[in-house]
C-alpha cells in the first residue's frame, strides 16, 4: 500500500504518524522531504 500526504509543515509528520505506527505495531516506511531543523522541531513537539 502506498499513501501520499501533503502536510502544511513537514515537521507535522512525526507527531501525526509515530503514535499510530507504534500503537498498531506497524512496519511503515516514510520518505520525508524536510530539513534537519524541521525534523528536530517535529520530535520536540512530541515531548
Amino acid at each position: 500500500m502506498r499513501a501520499v500526504f501533503d502536510l502544511e509543515n513537514a515537521n507535522d509528520m512525526v507527531p501525526s504518524f509515530e503514535p499510530v505506527m507504534m500503537a498498531l505495531d506497524a512496519e511503515v516506511e516514510l520518505i520525508p522531504v524536510m530539513t534537519a531543523e524541521e525534523l528536530a522541531s517535529g520530535f520536540a513537539a512530541m515531548e
